[in-house]
């Protein structure tokens, strides 16, 4: 069975991409997959000190629910980002999280070795209460990062803009559609290859 690591980047709940991640958690059930769901708003993460240990010792200092997290992304081939842009960047909880990828970083760019025996794959979902053009670009950067660090190869990504209120997405049913079918897709692609 084909298990997806699902991070719900929000802090709030039931927000829009809470509700996209889970149209692509339904892509997932019906192609046969599970998903695990990673609410970042709920782990009590400390943020980097920038002690720089991890450069030289590939692991963190701080002992918290990134230990157990660091293993599941190490052990999870399949991934999911979903979050909201908060001036051009990620949410703080989702942004904490992103600064202590640092020993992976470390282990990749400084010492050479892979996270993973094989690459993995993840989808990246966003969006934004702005319509403007350029909205997304700091934070598709960012999740590029995230995802290279983590020897994820991004499958697809979906930047939704013009998302002002909580739930204004459920007036978007193609969107959605969209978004659940790259649920599928990821599935799918285990077994292609």
């Amino acid at each position: 069975m084909k298990r997806v690591l699902c991070i719900f980047g929000s802090t709030r709940e039931g927000g829009n991409s809470d509700i996209l991640m889970e149209d692509f958690i339904q892509g997932i059930h019906k192609r046969g997959g599970v998903a695990e769901r990673i609410y970042i708003r709920e782990l009590p993460l400390q943020p980097c000190k920038g002690c720089g240990k991890c450069l030289q010792d590939k692991k963190c200092v701080i002992r918290d629910p990134m230990d157990w997290l660091g293993e599941k992304i190490r052990n999870t081939p399949l991934f999911a980002l979903a979050t909201p842009v908060y001036f051009l960047s990620f949410p703080s909880p989702l942004k904490t999280f992103l600064d202590r990828l640092q020993p992976y970083w470390a282990m990749k760019e400084i010492h050479g070795e892979n996270i993973r025996e094989k690459e993995g794959k993840g989808i990246f979902i966003c969006t934004a209460a702005s319509r403007e053009d350029k909205i997304f670009e700091c934070i598709e950067k960012q999740a590029r990062i995230l995802f290279r660090t983590l020897e994820y190869r991004m499958m697809a990504k979906h930047l939704i803009g013009g998302m002002e209120g909580k739930g204004e997405i459920r007036n978007f049913p193609e969107l959605r559609e969209k978004v659940r079918k790259s649920g599928e897709k990821l599935i799918i692609s285990t077994e292609t290859g």
